[in-house]
């Protein structure tokens, strides 16, 4: 961190998130002038998700009872900023790099995401009937990044950032759903619901083609 000193991020989550709730905070966002800063925390107790922003920072949490949960599937809002970030406050309750590294998915895993997926999926199609877009839009890229991460750990590959699947895998649906989350192109209702409708499609055919293996069929997967 170059821009804003370690300190100063602390005090500003700590008037957010009162200090004495937060098991472990991580540092993954860029502190380029400009730039938001992206913090994960894990806080004590049982909250699955949340997120809340406040100036440039917009820190994303998730509780410690679900953390090895979120951890095992590999879900990306845990795995990116073990990959990608710096511990700055805390216990070390999150596996190293390293580790995470070496670890492949899952057809367990990839189930977890697709039901991420449509979850995220339902909330982008309730904020469109409400006529919130961007709200829709950031669900919207939940959506499809969840779906292209189950795609990808569906077939044992290995763990991988964000940015590098983007480079890997080129999605269109993906592309619009960012520009307009960033900005840089205004949401319009019909395109929104045509790409809500557009990835229904790929999660319906990607679900379909997961649960024809026999292990996810019988349940848990023996591990290896």
């Amino acid at each position: 961190m170059e821009n804003v000193s370690k300190k100063e991020l602390l005090e500003a989550v700590f008037s957010v998130i009162p200090k004495k709730k937060v098991a472990e905070l991580v540092f993954y966002g860029s502190n380029n002038i400009g730039s938001d800063l992206d913090v994960f925390a894990v806080i004590h107790g049982n909250c699955l998700y949340g997120s809340v922003s406040f100036g440039k920072i917009d820190v994303t949490f998730v509780g410690s009872i679900w953390l090895s949960t979120l951890i095992q599937n590999l879900d990306p809002i845990v795995i990116e900023p073990i990959l990608t970030g710096e511990r700055i406050y805390g216990r070390e309750l999150l596996p190293s790099k390293s580790e995470i590294k070496k670890r492949k998915g899952t057809i367990n895993a990839a189930d977890f995401l697709l039901q991420c997926s449509d979850i995220c999926l339902a909330w982008a199609r309730e904020h469109l009937a409400k006529e919130r877009l961007k709200d829709s839009a950031t669900c919207l890229v939940f959506s499809i990044s969840y779906l292209l991460f189950a795609e990808r750990y569906s077939l044992r590959q290995r763990v991988i950032t964000f940015k590098n699947l983007r480079k890997q895998v080129k999605c269109r649906n993906l592309d619009e759903a960012l520009a307009f989350y960033k900005g840089k192109r205004t949401p319009k209702l019909l395109e929104l619901l045509n790409l809500i409708k557009s990835t229904r499609q790929s999660l319906t055919k990607t679900y379909n083609r997961l649960i024809a293996f026999p292990r996810l069929k019988k349940g848990r997967e023996k591990p290896e």
